[in-house]
């Protein structure tokens, strides 16, 4: 070795000692330097999915005049996590479980549809954080804040040439509802804008301000700033004429998910987005909701599902047990009761139909019904909706389904009662002029509605093809029948409307292939009208009468059948004369 490379190499040896000594020095002077910080972190969070999973677990739901806690105890053990009642919060709020008797009979059922109906009539709620099964008060889950980050560039991607395809008027329209919002300005709640300089959910940065700060963050809801002022938007206000992806979905959740938020109320969890990556603190409850939206708003803007409607509830709900349900709902039903109290009466028809029933006696009491008033009805062979209208409604009671469990409440009660869908209308032609759709929703459903009520649900509509509604269950239903309507009558239209059809000649090579042709093509060809189109034989061609379109289609096909048949059968070589 020469003496330059062992130079290098004694070079190299003490920088690597050095480097040694150093981390040693460090690890000396901090005990913690290159631990893993996040350890705990991962370790709650894998206990969190076991316990979601845990409460997905059957159990007897049956209970009579039972402690509170036993029944809590018995459904941590079935779930298989521990139990922790935040005494320190109920007893401020004037809340002891020591004596609180329940009484519960859902039959068969999962751990957390239990404790849905367990808890709520008693204005107590749960979380999971740490993978601990937590009983508190409904004020103290909502100060309970958690960080969740949300991979949603995909559905950014999917979002940006939808938005680029609106008008320019649709796209301006969505700064109004949300201007002064936030702050005193002009603007107000009815749809002024960034104009008028009111403060409003949404600024993006200008000018030097936006020199300032990175260019992957997105400063959320700041103050007023120039936008469009928009007379039926979505109370969007960002600084030109058009939203992009990101802004659009952090504009979805504020103003859909059921949370207080600080950048709009002053108080409550923050959201930000950068980069594709949603980083959202809130409560434990309204992450369900958050990833719920998420997973939905993808199934329409990424996979391109036509599903009429999608409602957004919590991981794991009983969707199926609600299908079944509405299904019975539809089917006829006999009653014949004379002086029956009517939780009896609701008790059979339950039975004999299988499903669950909850009675809401605590909103009951409350409004002075007795939930054992004795009804009579006779009916024969009507829908079991209409049978449950006529038993409920001159108690001032109603129903709903909720948790794959019919529930009866009062009417008042359902107002309050409101849920999130969202609805395809890719194939209802007023939905392409988003002012025309969410006139008619609101003026042919019998709900209230925020914009023009100044309380009640909310529509929010950026492009044509869904629409995201928060509303009571009867109204979800008025909307659903109404939207139904506007699918048929495009249907009728589409068929009154008699197409441009061309007759046109097409020779045919292989005269034995005709017909094949005449059975084949109306199956192999796209949009091949059938009812009034035509396909005959006329000598050696097909005669065909059929929309520009198609023909398009079949120039295409008969010039790849007349090549093909040449290739198999090339002409004959002419003979050489005979000298």
């Amino acid at each position: 070795m020469s003496r330059v490379h062992s130079c290098l190499a004694v070079c190299l040896c003490a920088l690597v000692i050095g480097r040694e000594s150093a981390v040693e020095r460090a690890s000396a002077a901090d005990p913690v330097a290159g631990t893993d910080l996040t350890a705990a972190r991962r370790v709650s969070r894998e206990a969190e999915s076991r316990l979601l999973a845990g409460l997905h677990k059957q159990v007897k739901a049956e209970w009579e005049n039972t402690p509170l806690e036993e029944v809590l105890a018995t459904l941590a053990k079935t779930a298989g996590v521990s139990l922790w009642i935040d005494r320190e919060s109920l007893t401020a709020d004037g809340i002891s479980t020591d004596e609180m008797q329940v009484t519960l009979n859902l039959g068969t059922a999962t751990v957390w549809q239990a404790l849905h109906f367990l808890l709520k009539p008693h204005a107590l709620a749960w979380h999971g954080s740490d993978g601990v099964l937590t009983i508190t008060t409904q004020p103290k889950l909502d100060e309970n804040f958690v960080t969740r980050t949300y991979d949603v560039q995909a559905i950014v991607a999917a979002l940006e040439p939808q938005l680029k395809k609106l008008p320019p008027r649709l796209r301006a329209n969505m700064g109004g509802s949300g201007g002064g919002y936030c702050g005193s300005g002009p603007g107000g709640s009815s749809g002024g804008g960034g104009n008028s300089g009111g403060a409003s959910f949404f600024s993006v940065p200008d000018g030097a301000e936006s020199e300032s700060v990175p260019a992957f963050v997105l400063p959320q809801f700041g103050g007023g700033g120039y936008g469009p002022a928009g007379h039926a938007g979505a109370g969007i206000l960002i600084s030109n004429q058009s939203m992009n992806g990101e802004e659009l979905l952090v504009e979805l959740l504020v103003n859909h998910v059921g949370a207080k938020w600080e950048q709009a109320h002053g108080e409550g969890g923050s959201i930000s987005i950068g980069r594709g990556r949603l980083i959202v603190r809130q409560d434990f409850q309204t992450h369900f909701q958050i990833r719920e939206l998420l997973q939905a708003v993808e199934e329409f803007v990424v996979r391109g599902t036509k599903v009429k409607s999608i409602l957004i509830a919590r991981p794991g709900y009983p969707h199926e047990e609600d299908a079944a349900i509405f299904k019975w709902l539809a089917e006829p039903q006999d009653i014949n009761v004379t002086d029956a109290p009517v939780n009896e009466t609701l008790a059979q028809l339950a039975k004999d139909r299988g499903y669950r029933l909850w009675i809401d006696k605590e909103s009951l009491v409350a409004d002075g019904i007795d939930h054992d008033t004795s009804v009579t009805l006779k009916l024969s062979g009507v829908a079991l909706d209409a049978v449950l209208h006529k038993l409920l409604e001159p108690l001032a009671l109603t129903f709903l389904i909720e948790e794959g469990t019919l529930v009866v409440t009062t009417m008042v009660k359902t107002d309050e009662m409101k849920s999130m869908r969202i609805c395809f209308t890719g194939d209802i032609p007023e939905a392409h002029t988003a002012s025309d759709l969410l006139t008619a929703i609101a003026e042919a459903t019998s709900g209230k509605w925020e914009d023009s009520d100044g309380e009640g649900g909310s529509l929010w509509k950026a492009v044509p093809e869904w629409l995201v509604i928060t509303q009571s269950q009867k109204c979800h239903r008025e909307v659903a029948e109404l939207l139904d309507d506007l699918r048929q009558g495009a249907v009728v239209n589409d068929e009154l409307a008699a197409p441009e059809l061309e007759l046109r000649l097409y020779p045919v090579a292989d005269e034995t292939a005709t017909q094949d042709l005449i059975g084949s093509l109306p199956t192999l060809v796209t949009n091949w009208d059938a009812k009034h189109g035509s396909i005959v034989t006329l000598g050696r061609s097909l005669a065909i009468k059929q929309p520009a379109r198609v023909h398009e289609r079949l120039d295409e096909i008969f010039a790849a059948l007349n090549q093909a048949h040449a290739r198999l059968n090339p002409p004959k070589p002419k003979a050489e004369p005979t000298p």
